[in-house]
């Protein structure tokens, strides 16, 4: 099965042309104490798996798309 992120062109545009919002919607949250974990499932080259760095103790990213993770 593949999928549209499988294509290095398609993974390359969109880690370098999404907007950084990951931050943002994270401190709209309100959460009100620091997570001692984090998962993003589907976590792409890790700019959301980054983002969760300041609210968890541990975070782990889990991307299935091989020409995702090379941009990690």
């Amino acid at each position: 099965m593949t999928g549209v992120y499988d294509s290095a062109r398609v993974a390359a545009a969109y880690v370098f042309d999404r907007p950084p919002v990951h931050e943002l919607i994270l401190r709209r949250a309100g959460l009100d104490r620091r997570a001692r974990r984090a998962l993003d499932i589907g976590c792409g080259a890790g700019l959301s798996t980054a983002a969760l760095t300041p609210y968890a103790d541990h975070v782990t990213g889990l991307e299935p798309v091989k020409t995702m993770l090379a941009h990690s």
